[in-house]
């Protein structure tokens, strides 16, 4: 494998308001916008992608005799590879994950995510091969892994139920990246980089790099992978260069600590299920057909004193 340059000497440093050459992709307060492509590779597969609490969540299916994928591909708003070339030099992609704990245990997960040399009407025939910067939580380990050219480089075991910063600094004049990450009380409770890395499959000249994609495997009946869910948010890029600062992003709005999308609705769950609360503290039961009235500061992870007009 090819010695690759230490970032101090090839990534070019963040000065002034870096927060503000951020363009945020996706925030997934509102949802999962539609232009997101999401498909499991096999007909019948249960694998899904939601939002939970303003995450966008990863949830496996039921294993089947093949192994099913769920692929989902973000569009960029602009051409990574393309943008690197242009300025000589390394562009930054932000994005924000989970890993959530199960029965206090790390959630069984086989999810791998990165930059895509394809589109999504050729991913489910490419699968892995869809990756030029790449990470993966291992099914086996629970591990947080890197890839790095034909193999995989253990990190860490994140801390679950704990958000983690990640900046994919990649540079496709020279075909690597360095990611750096924070989050946590251990090692990473600082911004630290955690290694620089060669691509799984270098973009060959004609194709573009405008997708971050995401893949889940089940697994099969023999073989079971992925049996539980894990979270994404908050993807950003900058194509001026390296950026290490912060994306702003908006906070997403929330009723009683439940998330409110576009539309004014939350989902309470086994609670009300699904209220509009535009109105509050007047909120419309979809489930009643009613009008109930609720005050927001009274309501408690047990519930609250709910008000039924006549």
């Amino acid at each position: 494998m090819r010695k690759l340059l230490p970032s101090s000497l090839v990534l070019l440093a963040a000065v002034g308001s870096a927060w503000a050459d951020w363009n945020v992709e996706f925030d997934f307060n509102s949802g999962i916008p539609q232009e997101v492509f999401v498909s499991n590779l096999i007909e019948g597969g249960t694998a899904v992608a939601d939002t939970l609490d303003g995450w966008m969540r990863l949830q496996h299916g039921d294993p089947l005799e093949d192994t099913n994928n769920l692929w989902v591909m973000l569009p960029l708003s602009e051409d990574l590879k393309a943008a690197s070339i242009a300025a000589n030099g390394p562009v930054t992609v932000y994005f924000e994950m989970m890993h959530p704990s199960v029965s206090g245990t790390p959630a069984i997960v086989d999810v791998a995510w990165g930059l895509s040399n394809e589109d999504p009407d050729t991913v489910l025939e490419t699968r892995y091969n869809v990756f030029n910067a790449m990470m993966r939580i291992n099914a086996g380990t629970s591990g947080f892994e890197l890839r790095d050219g034909g193999s995989y480089v253990p990190v860490t075991l994140l801390e679950t139920d704990t958000p983690y910063q990640v900046w994919i600094v990649v540079d496709y004049t020279l075909n690597y990246m360095e990611v750096f990450m924070q989050g946590g009380t251990g090692d990473y409770a600082s911004q630290t980089s955690i290694g620089v890395a060669a691509f799984r499959v270098d973009p060959a000249a004609e194709q573009t790099v405008d997708y971050f994609a995401i893949g889940c495997s089940d697994g099969t009946l023999a073989e079971p992978k992925g049996v539980d869910y894990f979270l994404f948010d908050n993807v950003a890029i900058d194509t001026t260069g390296q950026n290490l600062a912060t994306p702003s992003i908006a906070e997403p709005v929330t009723w009683a600590g439940y998330t409110v999308d576009g539309n004014g609705n939350a989902n309470t769950g086994d609670w009300l299920g699904i209220i509009n609360v535009t109105h509050a503290p007047w909120v419309y039961s979809w489930s009643m057909g009613a009008y109930l009235y609720i005050e927001e500061a009274n309501v408690t992870d047990g519930g609250g004193w709910v008000y039924v007009s006549k």
